[in-house]
């Protein structure tokens, strides 16, 4: 990478360039990092944990859960 530090009159490093043909490579790989959820997720999750923080015992084991969906079937 190709990367210049701009420095002050004193020597102080105060910012960086890089090229551009290097800043869209970056710009790829943390575009492809982006895991957002759907908005209509976001609020069902958003949801779920308020449900949560006002009653967090309230809530079952995954596997006592599973065990009574299996009984169900």
């Amino acid at each position: 990478m190709q990367v210049r530090y701009i420095t002050d009159d004193d020597g102080n490093a105060k910012g960086v360039y890089i090229p551009i043909s290097e800043w869209r490579e970056i710009e790829k790989i943390l575009q492809g990092n982006n895991d957002t959820l759907p908005l209509w997720q976001k609020k069902i999750l958003d949801e779920r944990l308020k449900q949560y923080k006002n009653n967090p015992n309230g809530v079952q084991e995954f596997e006592y859960a599973m065990d009574q969906i299996e009984k169900e079937l």
